[in-house]
């Protein structure tokens, strides 16, 4: 990652300029109409566990990073020349941009900067007998990855090549697997508080004051996790 800044895309742009132009392309861009995909493995969960389901965030939360970046970095790093593709990508929507990157770049995702103490955490929780479920806007192929590496979670929830699962569509894919009001929710952003809304109760990940307090107004705060390595 050192070599980054001295990185030029295919485009003449330096990557942090490419990085800024798609970053922008992300907050304008028109989304596509979203739902969620009708398949055999969406179903209500039965559980032999006493203690309700967790859902877990992935970036930002579970781990200290946000892997569509990461992946961009990876994809600007070793096809260059692919570069100038990503706004073309990102008009047909932020699902469509994620899969493209995701059939061309690896991650090695032993190596991304996880929480330890929230790790911690999941694991004791896993191990009393507790489900969890990752629940991210990253690709399915990296959640996927980080789910076999970790090996505590129950069932995977992720992005696709149609569906973006971030804010009110993961709230639904969520309601959906686990039932309303049956789970607990870990995440670290303003995008979470629509998950929070439908959720039995809320776990934070160094948050700002402003996002506690919303998180409060929509649901119980069952534990905050502050400045954890």
């Amino acid at each position: 990652m050192h070599g980054r800044l001295q990185l030029v895309s295919a485009t003449g742009l330096p990557t942090g300029a490419m990085i800024s132009l798609c970053s922008e392309l992300l907050r304008s861009a028109r989304r596509w109409p979203q739902g969620i995909a009708k398949s055999a493995d969406v179903h209500v969960l039965m559980f032999s566990s006493p203690m309700i389901p967790l859902a877990v965030d992935l970036d930002g939360t579970l781990v200290q990073t946000d892997l569509l970046r990461e992946s961009s970095l990876g994809l600007m790093r070793r096809q260059p020349y692919l570069a100038p593709l990503m706004p073309i990508w990102l008009l047909r929507g932020r699902a469509y941009l994620k899969h493209q990157i995701a059939q061309r770049v690896d991650l090695d995702v032993s190596r991304l900067p996880y929480r330890k103490v929230l790790l911690q955490f999941l694991r004791e929780q896993h191990a009393e007998g507790r489900t969890l479920v990752l629940a991210t806007a990253a690709h399915r192929k990296y959640a996927q990855q980080v789910a076999d590496h970790l090996r505590i979670f129950h069932h995977v929830l992720a992005t696709d090549r149609h569906i973006n699962l971030k804010a009110a569509t993961k709230a639904r894919a969520l309601q959906e697997l686990m039932g309303h009001a049956n789970f607990d929710y870990i995440g670290d952003s303003r995008a979470d508080l629509k998950v929070w809304a439908v959720c039995a109760g809320a776990l934070l990940v160094d948050p700002s004051p402003g996002l506690l307090e919303r998180a409060r107004r929509v649901t119980e705060v069952k534990r905050i996790f502050s400045n954890t390595s």
